[in-house]
């Protein structure tokens, strides 16, 4: 914490040092995000309205480049993010295998 005016003998500013410890773990946090890659372009819907991740949250599909470059930011590796980019095709093969066995019950059934 930086120092300014000392205060009088055995005097404490509590609130300033409650805030202080709370505001610095989001600066680390913030500055924490600068990862290597340039920045994505703001999204915005109108003049008055932008969406910021770090903000808003996944307010829209439209953020999710922003929350994987967040999540790179943050030091997931490439490696980290391979089940999330195979998901839909494990999603189709379960598919797959629950329609086979939906046809094998049928058969079974009708026999």
């Amino acid at each position: 914490m930086k120092a300014g005016l000392d205060l009088p003998a055995g005097e404490r500013d509590d609130d300033v040092i409650r805030w202080h410890a709370k505001i610095s773990v989001v600066w680390r946090k913030w500055q924490a995000m600068a990862g290597d890659n340039p920045p994505l372009t703001r999204c915005v819907a109108g003049p008055r309205r932008d969406f910021d991740i770090n903000l808003d949250g996944m307010a829209h599909y439209g953020l999710l480049p922003d929350f994987l470059q967040d999540l790179r930011n943050q030091g997931l590796s490439i490696e980290d993010f391979a089940p999330l980019f195979r998901s839909a095709n494990d999603y189709v093969e379960v598919w797959e295998r629950c329609e086979a066995r939906a046809a094998a019950l049928r058969e079974q059934t009708a026999v």
